[in-house]
């Protein structure tokens, strides 16, 4: 009860001063990291012992300190492989963009605006209680970095994503306090971290491709069928994504990254034998790499009907064994490899 009672206090203190009950404003959503500057050790994923990667966020939620937001050439939207939180500042493929574009004489501005475990619906609500709230934010071009895991992925059956897509201030008491109370940010933000670390932990572990095992065979027999119905509500997410955009006063593009779970090309192609399950059925790396086509298909079909470059980075690029750590996810060495394949896609467009 001693210990209650001299907690208290101090608990209120910190609400007080660093709470927005009173003021306040929608980029207090806890779902967003802001006004951050940490290191993480990312030695489990690749590099020696004690490899740290630097993230830093500004007051707005990006990971792109000191930028001028009110003229942004790229804005680039997307999950965990577009937030890049394993990889040190300087070295994401959005600084590769920007550095190319400097030797070549041209000032770009490309910001990150990634937040971990999104999808397409979290992209959509971005537009609406995110970036408008952002003070002079002007982009001229949306670049949308899509995965398959958004086709895959119903967004009710996994609880962590969907809170990341939320992104709401609620109209709810509970809702209001979650979004201004310092103490609850506090404590989401630690929940936060267990719960993104349980995720990776329990379906991201690093794979030693040098040692794994790959086939030609798939375990899913019929998987156009399979997922007809999630391609439909992608492409379907994807035009209202677009129509967000251009009232945005954007224009979209879309780009489909690439997987680690399979390799090769035609006759060669093989994937991981080690497999995920998503909503009750389990995908090998040659179910992710039709997963991919069917996605990329849907993707090319929406980005010429509603007029957006398309770049499908998982069909035009080959990696490397040591590109990857896990099925989704680049090494320093893949990412170089996007950043500069990007950068000969978008340079065209200014």
């Amino acid at each position: 009860m001693e210990g209650t009672l001299f907690v208290l206090p101090l608990l209120l203190l910190y609400e007080v001063l660093c709470g927005s009950l009173w003021l306040g404003s929608p980029l207090d959503d806890p779902s967003l990291v802001r006004n951050a500057d940490k290191y993480v050790n990312v030695s489990y994923y690749y590099g020696p012992p004690g490899t740290m990667a630097h993230l830093m966020f500004d007051t707005y939620g990006f990971r792109s300190p000191g930028k001028d937001v009110s003229n942004v050439d790229f804005l680039t939207i997307g999950s965990s492989t577009t937030l890049q939180d394993q990889i040190t500042e300087g070295e994401t493929w959005q600084d590769i963009i920007q550095d190319s574009f400097a030797r070549d004489g041209k000032k770009v501005t490309v910001v990150n605006a990634g937040v971990d475990a999104q999808s397409t619906r979290g992209y959509i609500r971005n537009f609406e209680l995110w970036f408008p709230h952002v003070p002079g934010l002007r982009a001229h071009y949306v670049l949308v970095y899509l995965g398959v895991e958004d086709l895959l992925t119903a967004t009710s059956n996994q609880p962590y994503r969907a809170e990341m897509d939320r992104l709401s201030v609620r109209r709810t008491l509970s809702g209001y306090l979650t979004t201004k109370s310092a103490i609850y940010r506090l404590a989401y933000g630690i929940f936060a971290t267990w719960l993104a670390q349980a995720v990776r932990n329990g379906g991201q572990q690093r794979i030693e491709f040098t040692s794994a095992k790959w086939t030609s065979i798939p375990l899913q027999q019929d998987l156009p069928r399979l997922l007809h119905a999630a391609t439909a509500e992608y492409a379907a997410r994807l035009r209202v994504l677009a129509e967000k955009i251009r009232g945005f006063g954007a224009v979209p593009v879309y780009v489909v990254e690439p997987e680690g779970a399979f390799r090769g090309q035609g006759a060669k192609l093989v994937g991981l034998v080690d497999s995920i399950e998503v909503n009750g059925l389990r995908y090998n790396g040659m179910d992710l790499y039709q997963a991919t086509r069917l996605m990329a298909e849907a993707t090319r079909s929406v980005s010429k009907e509603v007029g957006a470059p398309f770049i499908d980075v998982a069909q035009d690029m080959e990696f490397d064994l040591g590109d990857f750590y896990d099925f989704h996810h680049n090494t320093p060495a893949g990412i170089r490899k996007i950043g500069g394949y990007l950068y000969s896609k978008l340079k065209g467009l200014l």
